[in-house]
């Protein structure tokens, strides 16, 4: 009967061994799902979001499971990310010949266009649209001036949005092949 309890004792300790290393990773790497999506938006962090998860997943595994060059990968993705994402709308924008106050009226029109549009990412490029088309009307009074920079800018925000896309999941699979192979 003991030899019985004691078999029982080990098989129920591996069963908890084995989940404890199992559900951590499937857990962190679910967790970097919301990062993937934010990524959809202008202006919305969702690298830096799925970089936290990353330092969270290995101080959870006692920094075990990533290593630091791994760490410096991700986070060149994330610091690419937000460059692309800072400045692929200006420059968009410049090039179709908006001044800095015709981009800066581009990004306040991003934010508001994201919280009164209910369709988020539709919200994010009208307000960044109509912000550069205000901009320019109101320095220029030249309609055709205001579209080309508003055109400009919305392409450069839709290529950049592109980039963070495909830079979240790069990131996502790097993660995924990290953990694998550690």
């Amino acid at each position: 009967m003991a030899l019985c309890l004691m078999c029982y004792n080990l098989h129920m300790n591996n069963f908890l061994l084995n989940i404890l290393e199992v559900v951590p990773p499937i857990l962190f790497t679910l967790l970097l799902i919301p990062g993937i999506i934010a990524s959809f938006f202008p202006a919305i962090p969702g690298t830096i979001y799925m970089f936290i998860v990353a330092i969270l997943y290995d101080a959870v595994t006692g920094f075990q499971k990533i290593s630091g060059t791994e760490l410096v990968v991700l986070a060149v993705i994330v610091a690419v990310a937000m460059l692309i994402d800072f400045v692929a709308g200006s420059v968009g924008a410049s090039k179709g010949g908006a001044n800095m106050k015709s981009i800066l009226a581009g990004m306040v029109g991003l934010i508001f266009g994201s919280l009164f549009i209910p369709i988020p990412v539709v919200g994010s490029f009208a307000g960044f649209y109509i912000g550069v088309f205000t901009g320019e009307i109101l320095q220029h009074h030249s309609k055709s001036k205001a579209l080309k920079a508003a055109k400009y800018g919305l392409a450069g925000s839709l290529v950049g949005t592109v980039s963070n896309i495909c830079l979240s999941l790069v990131f996502f699979i790097l993660f995924i092949y990290f953990i694998a192979t550690n």
